[in-house]
């Protein structure tokens, strides 16, 4: 079960990459969403300001080809997302072939350290992006 676990991750951050490299990203750095038949961005459309995501999806599309210093540019969280994606892929493999225990690997304590430092970064990421 826990290679299983590992597998299905990896599987589904492949999955992920694989989409962004289908995508087409906007050159106005945000909007490419819509290619997968999501709505435009409510938040925006309002506002008339980004919301926290706008521009993750056009980051991952800029990353996966190799486009790192646009990807960072249009969404810096989005473009560390995509690190974490692309990294945890030999990861979640290494860990699945020699079946690591899920509890060494996933841990409340860690968990709730990296939701805060990520909520941080997401968060700084959108005012970067307001203030653009």
């Amino acid at each position: 079960m826990t290679r299983a676990v590992y597998w299905f991750l990896a599987l589904a951050a492949g999955g992920v990459l694989a989409v962004a490299a289908g995508l087409i990203p906007d050159g106005n750095g945000l909007g490419t969403h819509t290619q997968l038949g999501l709505p435009a961005c409510g938040f925006r459309t309002l506002t008339g300001k980004a919301c926290p995501s706008c521009g993750l999806t056009t980051s991952f599309a800029l990353a996966v080809r190799g486009r790192f210093l646009d990807a960072a540019a249009v969404q810096p969280f989005g473009f560390g997302l995509f690190l974490l994606c692309a990294g945890s892929i030999p990861a979640l493999l290494f860990a699945g072939i020699r079946a690591v225990p899920l509890s060494r690997v996933f841990q409340p304590d860690r968990a709730i350290r990296v939701l805060q430092v990520g909520g941080a970064a997401y968060f700084g990421a959108w005012l970067y992006k307001l203030y653009l």
